[in-house]
């Protein structure tokens, strides 16, 4: 059986890679390297029973010398691991895991794939402007590149890929979507709710964590100017607060219900009964929360150019925002809830979110080039 080396420095953080990486052990034998920080206590929640090495090579400074830091993972790698033994390298991110990738290309040829993600585009790519060349390198030497979603592909060839490697590096690249839980996709769990709106109250839902970022606040401020037109409006928000001051700025709208913090099986009855979806994140790797959304039939707004947009053609399953625009998010809403009829069975889309379609596509990625 051919073996994968998985280098993936977010791997204890979630669960995200162990759904993929488990089902690809069909195909494939994996070694997963997740390289962390010493000041992070271990153990953490470990998942399953995949052959895993975390090691703890760097610390906080280090993040202010990246290519210090990058040399400390790949040293503790090598010091871990025979490179020869694998015939593919996946590196799950752009940077942290991608140079490491990179170097062992350089040094044992060994093909490796990378799969950019928000931190590189958002972090490292907009504030580390010496790293372009870096990534472009990195991209260049790769066999194939992956993208969570084609808005993240469309800013990273537009606005960090020298002109000379745009068609190079274009050509290598593939979207594949991150997946969410099963339990989503569970006939029995799913609830059968009439969304219509006439009548009642309309239930504006957000999931995720409360912050800055997830721009709640702003979603609050065009609420109230629908409410003050006359709509009915109770906005549902799960997840925790990131700070007590947004939790009291978000708290002092009288249409807002904060439920807390919800297990994925509550998820299902929220999510079911929510007339809309709303998030409009500042920045957004993918948003598995309009996946899941999605699933129960709920239709979505989503941020203009940041990672969910592009997964599905505009209105097939709600709609993009400028994520600054008051007006756009107040005329979106308000066009979902006449247009309700239009998206009573948008969860048959949700099957593209399914692990098992993922890892299928990614071992047919792996086998195309091993």
């Amino acid at each position: 059986m051919k073996r994968v080396l998985q280098i993936c420095s977010n791997y204890i953080f979630t669960d995200l890679y162990y759904q993929l990486i488990s089902r690809l052990e069909n195909d494939y034998e994996n070694v997963v390297f997740c390289a962390i920080n010493k000041s992070i206590n271990l153990p953490l929640q470990q998942n399953g029973n995949l052959e895993t090495i975390i090691l703890q090579p760097f610390s906080s400074k280090d993040r202010y010398f990246f290519n210090q830091k990058s040399k400390k993972i790949l040293n503790s790698l090598l010091s871990t691991i025979d490179p020869k033994e694998f015939h593919l390298i996946h590196a799950h991110s752009l940077f942290t895991d991608g140079k490491v990738a990179f170097e062992l290309w350089k040094k044992f040829r060994i093909p490796y794939i990378i799969t950019v993600r928000s931190t590189d585009i958002n972090f490292f790519l907009k504030y580390y402007k010496n790293l372009k060349k870096l990534g472009n390198d990195i991209l260049l030497n790769a066999e194939k590149v992956i993208f969570l979603s084609s808005s993240y592909k469309k800013r990273m060839l537009n606005q960090y890929i020298y002109e000379n490697n745009k068609s190079s590096i274009n050509s290598k690249c593939i979207c594949v979507p991150n997946g969410i839980d099963n339990i989503f996709f569970d006939k029995e769990k799913k609830l059968e709710v009439n969304k219509s709106s006439k009548d009642k109250k309309i239930n504006i839902l957000t999931v995720g964590r409360i912050e800055k970022n997830k721009n709640q606040l702003f979603v609050c401020e065009v609420l109230k100017s629908l409410v003050d037109d006359g709509y009915d409006i109770r906005y549902n928000l799960v997840g925790k607060f990131s700070n007590e001051k947004y939790r009291n700025r978000i708290m002092c709208y009288p249409f807002v219900s904060y439920l807390g913090i919800k297990t994925k099986e509550e998820l299902i009855n929220i999510y079911s009964n929510a007339d809309i979806f709303v998030m409009i994140s500042r920045s957004e790797t993918f948003g598995l929360s309009y996946a899941e959304a999605i699933s129960q039939n709920t239709p979505i707004i989503y941020s203009k150019f940041e990672g969910f947009d592009g997964q599905f053609a505009e209105g097939k399953v709600g709609y993009h925002v400028d994520k600054s625009s008051r007006i756009d998010l107040k005329e979106k809403i308000v066009q979902i809830i006449n247009e309700e009829d239009k998206f009573k069975n948008i969860s048959k889309y949700s099957k593209v979110f399914e692990w098992d379609n993922i890892s299928k596509y990614t071992a047919d990625i792996y086998e195309s080039i091993i």
